[in-house]
């Protein structure tokens, strides 16, 4: 299954749920791997937001002043450039659920209930490994602990999820949430930098 752990690095785009890991490892983060969301034309359409205006704003206004100028607008924009692709190419908190094949492929639980009969009637699991209550989802099929939810847009659940971003192009959860607030602040701080300079 797609959503399994795994310590493979894989090579090629896979899809897991809706999104789809282009390159490196589960559960890591950008640039050890690359993890877009199913908005992916999105991304690379707020990417280019960023980059075609503060390309003209280094080339015709900054270059016409002090080299620091241009110095400050290079920081800022990059700042903003590597914020916005740590968020958008990270895992944001995927659920992984765990190999069991240690267990066996029967999926049955040790009430004698399989996982299907488990979904139907409700009823919630706890991990044995980190005793976490987990809920089934009935979207997903797999067990997630109660802090998850599960994303429609993504078809998957995410940890701490806060929001689904359509500029990014995917959730924003428990794993890039940091970044994501570095990404807003940085770009408040470059656009008032360019307006400044405009000015």
């Amino acid at each position: 299954e797609g959503r399994t752990v795994d310590n493979v690095f894989y090579l090629r785009p896979r899809y897991i749920g809706n999104s789809i890991l282009l390159y490196g490892r589960k559960n890591s983060r950008f640039p050890f791997h690359a993890f877009v969301g199913p908005e992916w034309p999105c991304m690379i359409f707020t990417n280019i937001l960023i980059i075609v205006p503060t390309y003209f704003f280094l080339q015709n206004v900054a270059s016409q002043w002090h080299p620091i100028v241009m110095a400050i607008g290079c920081l800022t924009g990059l700042t903003v450039i590597c914020a916005f692709l740590t968020t958008a190419l990270s895992d944001p908190g995927v659920h992984w659920i765990e190999d069991e094949t240690e267990g066996g492929e029967d999926s049955v639980d040790t009430q004698g209930k399989t996982k299907e009969e488990k979904l139907e009637s409700g009823q919630s699991s706890i991990s044995s490994s980190k005793n976490i209550a987990l809920l089934p989802c009935g979207q997903c099929g797999i067990d997630r602990p109660r802090t998850a939810q599960h994303c429609y847009e993504c078809g998957l659940c995410v940890n701490h999820l806060d929001h689904h971003c359509p500029w990014t192009g995917k959730c924003i959860g428990k794993n890039n949430l940091s970044s994501f607030y570095i990404f807003l602040w940085s770009l408040c701080t470059h656009i008032l930098y360019v307006i400044l300079m405009v000015i």
